[in-house]
C-alpha cells in the first residue's frame, strides 16, 4: 500500500470512529428522553405522543422484516455458497423476528391509546 492509500484508509476509519460514537450518544440521548416521556406520562397527549413513537417503532420493524425478506431472495438468486452458508434462512429468521417486534410495537401503541382515552 502506498503511503496515502494508508492515510487515507486512517482518515476513512477516523471518521467512521466519529460517527459511530455521535450515533450511540445520540441514540442513547433518545432512548433516556423516551424513558423520561414514559414515566412522566399522564395526560392523554403524552400518552398519544408515546404511541405515535410505538408506530414509528412498529413501521421501522416491518420496514426491516420487508429488507430481511429481500436479502433473503437475493441470496437465494445467488445459490451456491451463499445457501450453503444458510443466508437465506438466516435473513428469512431475521425477517420473522422484526414481523413479531413490529406486532409487540403496535399492540404497545394500542396500550398508550388506551390509557389516553382513559386519561380524557
Amino acid at each position: 500500500m502506498t503511503r496515502t492509500t494508508v492515510r487515507s484508509l486512517f482518515a476513512a476509519t477516523f471518521v467512521l470512529t466519529i460517527l459511530i460514537a455521535y450515533g450511540v450518544t445520540a441514540q442513547a440521548a433518545d432512548h433516556k428522553s423516551f424513558m423520561d416521556m414514559i414515566g412522566s406520562a399522564k395526560t392523554a397527549a403524552d400518552h398519544e405522543a408515546i404511541a405515535s413513537q410505538y408506530d414509528r417503532e412498529a413501521a421501522a420493524a416491518k420496514a426491516k422484516a420487508e429488507e430481511h425478506r429481500m436479502m433473503a431472495a437475493e441470496y437465494r438468486k445467488m445459490g451456491g455458497p451463499a445457501v450453503k452458508a444458510q443466508l437465506p434462512e438466516h435473513c428469512e429468521g431475521l425477517a420473522v423476528q422484526f414481523e413479531g417486534q413490529a406486532k409487540e410495537f403496535a399492540a404497545l401503541a394500542q396500550a398508550h391509546r388506551d390509557l389516553a382515552k382513559a386519561a380524557k
